[in-house]
């Protein structure tokens, strides 16, 4: 019986995990899709596929977000732009929420602001636990030598 209790709370701490891709962008890519040049940068998106929230920096008040339900102005614009990005489009029925964030695939060296609101993100997700999040963390890769580290 023991067993039994410990697989499935195995399974469950799993599970908060499982909810999450990340994928690698070309900074090109990122430039030709017509968002802002950049990061961070985060996208709500609800159930229904409405893009509910957009925000570009830092962003601590987050968790507001996963409030709203009315469309965003131009909203399906930014959405348009931001599925450039994608080889194939999430599936938004699938959860209740999609957080995109996008950020610097060397967000350590040359993007503190990045690197907070991952943070931030992880710590909103894990505090809504009776939502289905999927984060999709998208990471500009930036090709040639970069300089201006932070460090």
């Amino acid at each position: 019986m023991y067993k039994i209790i410990i697989l499935l709370l195995g399974g469950l701490i799993n599970s908060v995990y499982a909810n999450e891709l990340s994928l690698v962008v070309p900074f090109e890519k990122v430039k030709q899709s017509g968002l802002p040049n950049a990061t961070p940068m985060q996208f709500v998106i609800d159930r229904d596929g409405t893009l509910i929230y957009h925000h570009v920096g830092t962003d601590r008040g987050i968790k507001g977000a996963f409030k709203r339900k009315e469309k965003m102005k131009d909203g399906e614009l930014l959405k348009k732009k931001l599925l450039t990005l994608f080889e194939q489009s999430p599936v938004f029925s699938d959860f209740d929420y999609t957080l995109v964030f996008v950020t610097d695939e060397r967000a350590a060296e040359f993007c503190p602001p990045c690197v907070m609101q991952a943070e931030i993100n992880r710590k909103v997700i894990n505090s809504m636990g009776n939502k289905s999040i999927l984060l999709i963390s998208l990471a500009q890769h930036f090709v040639g030598e970069r300089t201006g580290s932070v460090r």
